[in-house]
């Protein structure tokens, strides 16, 4: 089974983050621009919490927030899930499944060192499944020539 640090390798291990104190604005912005879901916020070397579309979609449904005025702080989620380099796909895919998130950042040694998710784990498990199909096709055709 793949482990986080297979697919980091892979993927790279570029993390975006903002600060807390920043608007919900430049969050989106950032997100816009990089193509992202979520970004992990982080003040000073430690980590905050997370930001992602979701957080955005379902804190500001109220109409109450002017995302040029609100900060990052405002909407994030602080109770942050995170895996290690070690942990298996299916391990992350449990997480992320019984605790209804999309991203989860990666810490080694209590040092931010990436981001997973969701779209890179089925990404992985596709690519794999194509890999055994296409070499379970080349045993068969190879054994009856």
């Amino acid at each position: 089974m793949f482990t986080v640090k297979q697919v980091l390798q892979d993927k790279g291990s570029d993390v975006w983050t903002i600060k807390p104190d920043q608007t919900v604005y430049s969050a989106l912005k950032l997100m816009a621009e990089k193509n992202l879901g979520a970004v992990v916020v982080e003040e000073s070397g430690v980590i905050k919490g997370i930001f992602s579309e979701r957080d955005y979609a379902r804190r500001s449904i109220s109409g109450k927030v002017n995302i040029k005025e609100a900060k990052v702080s405002d909407l994030m989620t602080v109770n942050l899930i995170t895996a290690s380099l070690n942990e298996t796909l299916d391990q992350c895919m449990a997480m992320m499944t019984d605790k209804k998130i999309r991203h989860i950042p990666i810490i080694d040694n209590g040092k931010l060192v990436g981001i997973i998710s969701i779209g890179d784990i089925v990404n992985r498990i596709i690519s794999d499944q194509e890999f055994n199909l296409k070499e379970m096709k080349n045993y068969i055709l190879g054994s009856t020539l």
